[in-house]
This record gives C-alpha cells, structure tokens and sequence, in this order.
C-alpha cells in the first residue's frame, strides 16, 4: 500500500511515518509532500491508498487539497492532520469525504484506531468492485451478454487480464482448489486487482484484471496453488482488454484436459503450447477422453464404443502418444469413472477402454441403489465418528468420485451435505437434551473437533449459534 504524508512540519512527517512502521512493518510504501499543491501533484502521479493532510498547509490549505485529491485520485483515502485550534476545521473537512482526522500531536493508540478504519473502507470497496466484477464475467459467460466494461477498468491501459482453465482429477480436488484461490485472492490485500471463479464443465474457470505492479502477485499465487503437484492442470490466456478476453474465453473450454494429456507441470499459456509438437495430438485426445466420460456417466454403451472406434483412426495421437503423459491419462479415467486403464501405450488404451465399454453397466442400477442405502444407514449410526468419502469409497473398492456421483444420484443429496444433516440434528437433540454439556463437547460427539467450526456449520444449517438454539 502507498501513504502520503501531507505536512509542512518535516517532523510530523517523519513522525508518522515512523509510528506507522512500528505498528505495520514494511507494509507501507511513504510519499511526502510540504504543501497541498505538491501533494495533489503526487496523488495523481501514484495515486496513494490512505493520504494523511494537514489542514494548514502553504499554496494550498487541507482543505482545498482534499478536494483535489477527490478528482485527481478518487480512491485515495484521506485522513484530516489537525491542530487543537483547528478542531471545527477538520470537522468540515469530513464532509469533503475524509474518513476521520488525527488530532497532533498524536497517539500510537489513535493513530492505528484510525488507519484501521481506513483500510477497512479500502477493503470493503474492494469487495464491492470484485462483485462488481464477478457480476460483469457471470453476465457476459452464462448470458452472452456484454456491458460497457465495468468503472475502474475503462480507460485504464496499465491492466491486463489473465484467464485460466483449471482441470482437475476428482471433484474434491477442484472444490479444494476453489476455496484455496478464493481465499488466497481475497486475502492477498492487492487493491488493484480484481479476479472472478466459477465452476464450467467439470473445470474452474477464473479472470483475473490486476494493474501492472500487482499482476506477478497474482500470478506468483496461482501459479503456487495451480500445479501438478496438486493433482491439478492450467492453461492460461492473456489479453490487454477485458472485452478481447471475454470474445475468446470460451474457446479455452475445448482445452481443458489438455493439461490431463500433455506432460505439463505448471500453469502454463496457451500460446506457448501451441507450438509444441505433441499439442494437436493432446488437443484431439482431450476432447475425446471428455466425451468418454460423458458417455460412461450416462451410461451410453453404443456411444461410448463409437468414441473409441474414432480413437483409433487417428494417426496424430499414434505418432505423438510416446510424447504425452500416460501416468496423467490413466489417472484422470481412474478418478472420472473410476475404472482402472493401462495407458502405456496407445494400443494399450485402446484395449482397455474396449474392455470397459463391455462393462459400461456394472455396477448395475439395483446394486447403486442397495449401496447407497447402506451407506446412508452407516452415516446414521457412526455420524460421530472421522467420517470421508475417500474410506467409505474404499469399502466398495470404488473411486471417492464415482461414489459422489452414484450417492448424489439415488439419494437426492450431497455426501458431505446428508452428513452435515444427520450431524447438526444429532446435535440439537443433545443441545435439548443434555444442558450440561458445553457446545465444544457437543461438537465432539458429533464428529466436530472444532467447536468454532461446529458452531460455523450449525449457524449456516440452522440461522442460529448452538448458544442461542438451546434458548429457543
């Protein structure tokens, strides 16, 4: 973040900056200015986050510069300096906008109340451009639609627009993926840059917009969230406009496994890639395993062995198969429809997938049906205990994915969402029932650990704290 110290008094400035420092270290970058002019001059040339003005200053008086300061850099947060003999002063002052004012001198105690306040306002601002932004994305990939590009990107060259298509194995895996990114982007603190994530076709889609000093933070974080260590894929595509990005974003779709094919180990762009010599090949296969996948799921016998015929007619992936990553490939089919494929080579596939569109039906639709059941009678009677998809899948000699889909598909519910269920109303019963016991031990005897984290699920399930439920 940038501060500007407006002040004709060189120890107030120093002062400040001091104090600032001890309370947040190396967080700040400082600006100096001994008169209102020479601070709106700086202002429009950096354009600072919080701006601290004295209200009586040469050639231009606190005032003044804090309505200059409003056209020159109209996100910049001001903060009022002000004299004991100018109190009535710089409660004018807070009509032109200033969020509060520092009597001089000041506290270390007042003067961190205050920058709290500040960056707050900055970051609720924030918060609401990123909507403004999730808004404008969702309206132009969902609806086909496109508005005049949202306030703070228009006529601003110094942006630029990354947008990345993310793959991965399993559903959990990407779900993961999704609150690491969104928690990491929102916490991140960069208030020129913006980033917007949805779920599309089975992958994440996410456009980021960050100005030229904050773009390689962003991308340092994807790129350490996004890799194949992480049992993920990403291709990515940058563009100077938001409206050049958004003509072609939808375009990247039909390279979403690309990643799951090519021997790729981080998150790369699309228009490196293009020039490798095994790209056409991963291009052709990618799009075919995403058909194989929709086929097994619907269980479309005849279509899913058509797939496969086609497979075989096409010489590009033959000649380049040695080139892509097969331990990816086998991977990615095990965890899709969970059956287990030789990938070695590409007779290798062929066969197996051959192989599995013989048996497209089993297990068959009776036995899904018994399965869920049982297991939904398990979750009833060991709720308390450390219970996951991935032990449960287990039992059945089956992928966590495959169960996800089968459960969600006799049951009606999520896995994790009929757990949460049977938890939370076990929970109430001992809330009634046993008064005695606090909410951190009714959380564990429900299969909680974490007591805040118990009284987060129950609040979000029920609209009232554990406390508050027993009053009812």
């Amino acid at each position: 973040m940038k501060i500007l110290l407006a002040d004709d008094e060189r120890k107030v400035r120093l002062g400040l900056a001091d104090m600032i420092e001890e309370l947040y270290p190396q967080q700040f970058q400082y600006f100096e200015a001994t008169d209102g002019e020479s601070a709106s001059a700086i202002a429009q040339t950096e354009q600072p986050d919080i701006a601290f003005i004295d209200i009586k200053m040469p050639r231009m008086d606190g005032l003044a510069c804090l309505h200059q300061l409003r056209q020159v850099s109209p996100k910049t947060i001001s903060i009022i300096l002000s004299g004991f003999a100018e109190f009535n002063y710089a409660h004018e002052a807070l009509k032109y906008g200033a969020v509060g004012y520092l009597l001089k001198p000041t506290s270390s105690t007042e003067l961190n109340a205050i920058l709290n306040k500040a960056r707050q306002a900055i970051h609720d601002r924030w918060k609401r451009e990123n909507q403004q932004f999730n808004d404008y994305i969702s309206l132009a990939l969902y609806k086909n639609k496109k508005k005049e590009e949202v306030d703070f990107f228009q006529n601003s060259g110094s942006y630029s627009f990354d947008f990345y298509i993310i793959t991965a194995y399993d559903e959990q895996t990407l779900e993961l993926c999704y609150q690491q990114l969104k928690n990491a982007l929102s916490s991140c603190e960069l208030y020129n840059a913006y980033f917007a994530i949805t779920a599309i076709d089975g992958s994440l889609f996410l456009v980021t917009g960050a100005s030229s000093e904050n773009k390689e933070t962003y991308r340092f974080l994807i790129k350490k969230l996004v890799s194949n260590q992480n049992q993920l894929t990403s291709i990515c595509c940058t563009y100077s406009t938001l409206a050049r990005g958004l003509n072609r974003a939808l375009n990247l779709k039909k390279f979403r496994l690309v990643g799951i094919c090519a021997p790729l180990n981080d998150c790369v762009k699309l228009q490196i890639i293009t020039k490798c010599s095994w790209f056409r090949a991963a291009v052709i296969l990618a799009q075919s395993l995403d058909n194989l996948m929709g086929a097994y799921q619907r269980e479309e016998e005849l279509y899913f062995q058509h797939i496969v015929k086609e497979l075989q007619k096409k010489s590009d992936i033959k000649k380049n198969y040695d080139l892509l990553d097969k331990s990816s490939i086998s991977s990615y089919l095990y965890h899709s429809i969970g059956v287990k494929i030789i990938a070695t080579t590409f007779e290798e596939l062929l066969i197996s997938l051959e192989e599995c569109a013989r048996n497209i039906h089993i297990p068959g639709i009776i036995y899904q049906e018994e399965m869920v059941v049982k297991i939904m009678r398990y979750i009833e009677v060991n709720y308390m205990k450390d219970i996951a998809i991935n032990t449960i899948a287990q039992m059945y000699n089956i992928t966590p994915n495959y169960l996800s889909k089968i459960f969600h598909e006799k049951s009606g519910k999520r896995f994790v969402d009929y757990l949460t269920e049977v938890r939370i109303t076990n929970a109430k019963r001992l809330l009634i029932t046993n008064p005695g016991l606090s909410v951190q031990e009714v959380a564990q005897k429900v299969g909680y650990y974490s007591g805040r984290y118990f009284s987060k699920i129950f609040s979000r399930e029920t609209g009232v704290l554990p406390s508050q439920f027993r009053k009812l």
